[in-house]
């Protein structure tokens, strides 16, 4: 909101700087606030998915980021000045009140930056219980955190036995009260199946205060997956923490299905383009079917362009994958879930890694939670695509699907960039 303000006051000063006594009369006579917050909007939405709202920019970065913004408001402004609409910005106040962005704003996001890490004091985490090695949870946990300040959260170290994590080890479990005099934790995360957890001291603090919580809980807050290695395959038999709501389930098959049809016929056009241009490259189908494991276990066949190599247009665009609308539209793939994998990768995964079959409870989709959080470079690995797939189970909602498309979206502009 202070970054709406002070971009929608550039261009009102920059109204009042051309023609101080009509300015009044543009603002609020003539459409002039609706079309300046038409302009703040476009560069705040593209300032939102530079990631700009998220991280702690260099200034280099900011300047960057806003000219890119400034440039993609221009482009509305001469969309709108072609269609002949009302609500384009006169050029002179958008050029000015421009010019007056580039040299406010870079200045303003640093300096909240360096206010805000200044000001919000960071909460204290305590680890109670074995890490697990260098790449247990814990470890994860305190990698988020330095690479996140925005979070809040800072760990002071672990109490249990010695291994090699990246948090400070503080000692043994008798020594939580030497710790508590000293950091004064707010947070205690507390691994489920440690030994000699003072569960009475920890009883006491909780009423007193101090959050204790489980290590799972932390890490699926804070990493946005669900870790495998704190919950032990026994567990899922007494509960169902793991499982999505039926009526959860059953709205996103029919949004999905609903979604599939919209975008499949605004595609169709790019489709015929495209089987026309494979047709004619060489003979044959147009589309290759590719063996893929579905809800329950159900193989189904995954639609694809084939010989897409023949049209070097269809992969620069990035529509390779178009025709898996149509599994879309017949029901085997969501807009959103666990990757569709082949047969034999499924049956290798389930043998290795605990909860794997779990990912089989709900549709495959086109895109899911662990693409939205993967690198422009790579996926995540097995365990890792896996943990943030039960995330997604767990919390299947309309909502984070619409999150989980906005992720993508955003990545896939980042990677085009």
């Amino acid at each position: 909101m202070c970054d709406f303000f002070l971009l929608f006051g550039c261009f009102v000063l920059a109204a009042f700087w051309i023609d101080a006594e009509g300015a009044g009369f543009y603002l609020f006579y003539e459409g002039g606030v609706t079309q300046i917050a038409l302009a703040v909007f476009a560069i705040q939405l593209t300032l939102y998915f530079a990631r700009v709202y998220e991280q702690m920019r260099s200034s280099g970065r900011v300047f960057q980021q806003i000219c890119v913004a400034l440039g993609v408001a221009f482009l509305l402004q001469a969309l709108l000045a072609f269609s002949g609409s009302s609500a384009e910005t006169p050029k002179w106040i958008m050029l000015l009140g421009s010019l007056l962005i580039l040299a406010a704003f870079p200045a303003w996001r640093l300096s909240v930056a360096a206010a805000l890490s200044k000001a919000i004091p960071f909460r204290k985490v305590l680890f109670v219980g074995a890490p697990l090695g260098a790449f247990g949870p814990v470890d994860q946990i305190a990698r988020v955190l330095k690479h996140r300040p925005e979070i809040g959260l800072a760990p002071v170290g672990y109490l249990g036995d010695k291994s090699g994590a990246s948090v400070p080890f503080l000692g043994k479990m008798d020594e939580l009260e030497t710790v508590l005099r000293e950091y004064a934790p707010s947070r205690i995360a507390v691994q489920r199946e440690a030994r000699g957890i003072p569960v009475r001291r920890l009883l006491e603090l909780q009423r007193l205060g101090t959050r204790v919580e489980e290590l799972s809980n932390l890490y699926e807050s804070v990493a946005g997956r669900v870790s495998v290695i704190e919950m032990p395959p026994e567990r899922l038999i007494y509960t169902t923490e793991l499982d999505s709501s039926r009526a959860a389930a059953t709205a996103r098959d029919i949004y999905s299905i609903l979604a599939g049809c919209l975008i499949l016929a605004a595609a169709s056009p790019l489709l015929a383009l495209a089987a026309w241009s494979i047709k004619r490259a060489s003979p044959g189908p147009v589309f290759e079917r590719e063996t893929r494991v579905g809800r329950g276990g159900t193989p189904f066949p995954l639609f694809r362009f084939r010989g897409a190599e023949s049209a070097p247009w269809i992969g620069q665009l990035g529509l390779g994958s178009l025709p898996r609308l149509l599994n879309v539209v017949r029901g085997e793939l969501a807009l959103v879930g666990p990757a569709p994998e082949r047969p034999e990768f499924v049956a290798a995964l389930r043998k290795q890694i605990p909860f794997y079959g779990h990912r089989l409870s709900v549709k495959p989709g086109l895109t899911g939670w662990a693409q939205a959080h993967a690198s422009t470079t790579e996926m995540p690995d097995s365990i890792a695509a896996l943990e943030y797939d039960l995330y997604y189970i767990k919390h299947l909602s309309l909502g984070l699907d619409l999150y989980a498309l906005l992720l993508v979206f955003r990545k896939w502009l980042s990677y085009r960039e």
